[in-house]
């Protein structure tokens, strides 16, 4: 592999760090969000650690959402739980902001050479050894799914625009938005005449987008519940010819290089974040936007997870079925995302026999300590 030069450096802010090299340099720490009691998570938890048992797993779960009761796994020496004092909101900055304090904590307390990106929705596709062994040879700091935005293609008409095109990006990334303060004047009328409404505030919003550029009227999909904003055009983005604003899927793997410099950029500027808070859905955006502009870092644009999209406005992709485990198998990618383990369990079965060998719904997994007799 081909040397790669050495990234900004570090503030004294977030050091010292535990070392980049020694047995850890190579161990994969797999970062996991949650919002559920832990019954999914757990599963996917004993797979990984069962799989390969030098591994470590941070979690960062949303208290506000639920009570996460990890079972017997809470007291695994490789398994740690972090949590906000504040509820996260899918949408805005604090997903990104929670996930850069895990990566913070995660230079500070844990020696690992790669992270990988998950939700607990996601399972593995292939030996989890085969992940860390790909990860080790794959000659990159960083491998995400991303594109400048302004080499996406946009639809014919504006009336095709989708989350994934072009102007969207535009929208979401180079906007202050607010909130618009929901009246619920239409709550009592009819299911038609509310219809009736939507259709009439959103060819309103079609209209006031369409005829100038400084202010947008953006409203999120139904099934999301999260209204509308109004944003203003940024009269000083941070980005420019040299960085460009980037937009990305929101699961990835970063070296600890890469991690490292990620937490580095948003310590020393204060601009770009306060720019990501009022934007749209920065989680897709705000992490690749610097990894993939940093010239110290080698970027694989790959994907790891297989997923699947009905409606991709909605932000919801397709729940996996044991009828996809077939296709799932054969994809190519690293994991797979979304799974439901109470109205799908089938699937997790037959991916274990694939990622295992066996199931894994009731195999233990021993503590480190065991090892050492502690």
């Amino acid at each position: 592999m081909n040397a790669i030069p050495e990234p900004r450096s570090t503030p004294d802010a977030i050091t010292p760090e535990r070392g980049d090299a020694g047995d850890g340099a190579s161990r994969v720490l797999y970062f996991i969000t949650s919002y559920g009691t832990g019954a999914q998570l757990q599963r996917l938890l004993r797979t990984l650690l069962t799989g390969d048992p030098d591994c470590a797993v941070v979690i960062h779960h949303d208290r506000f959402q639920a009570d996460l009761d990890l079972g017997d796994l809470a007291d695994h020496d490789d398994v740690h739980v972090l949590t906000s004092d504040e509820p996260i909101v899918w949408g805005d900055l604090s997903l990104e902001q929670a996930r850069w304090r895990v990566f913070e904590w995660s230079l500070r307390h844990m020696e690992f050479g790669w992270m990988v990106l998950l939700s607990e929705q996601d399972y593995p596709l292939v030996p989890i050894r085969d992940i860390t062994d790909g990860l080790r040879r794959c000659g990159a700091d960083a491998l995400i799914e991303a594109v400048p935005i302004e080499q996406i293609d946009d639809p014919h008409h504006l009336r095709e625009l989708r989350p994934h095109h072009r102007l969207d990006c535009r929208r979401r990334y180079e906007y202050r938005y607010q909130v618009v303060p929901r009246l619920g004047l239409t709550d009592g009328w009819p299911d038609q005449a509310r219809t009736a409404s939507r259709h009439l505030r959103r060819a309103l919003y079609f209209t006031v987008n369409a005829v100038q550029k400084k202010v947008v009227l953006y409203s999120f999909h139904d099934k999301l519940g999260m209204g509308t904003k109004v944003g203003v055009r940024s009269t000083r983005p941070p980005f420019d010819a040299n960085f460009p604003c980037w937009y990305s899927s929101a699961w990835f793997a970063l070296s600890r290089r890469a991690v490292r410099s990620v937490v580095a950029f948003v310590t020393e500027n204060e601009d770009f974040v306060e720019h990501y808070e009022d934007t749209i859905i920065p989680v897709e955006s705000a992490t690749a936007t610097i990894v993939c502009n940093d010239p110290g870092l080698r970027v694989a644009r790959r994907s790891l997870h297989y997923v699947r999209w009905s409606d991709r406005g909605s932000g919801r992709p397709d729940v996996l079925t044991a009828h996809d485990a077939g296709e799932l198998l054969r994809s190519g990618f690293y994991f797979a995302r979304k799974l439901d383990l109470v109205t799908e369990p089938e699937l997790f079965d037959i991916l274990d026999r694939t990622v295992l060998a066996e199931p894994v719904a009731e195999k233990a997994v021993e503590h480190a300590s065991a090892d050492s007799g502690g």
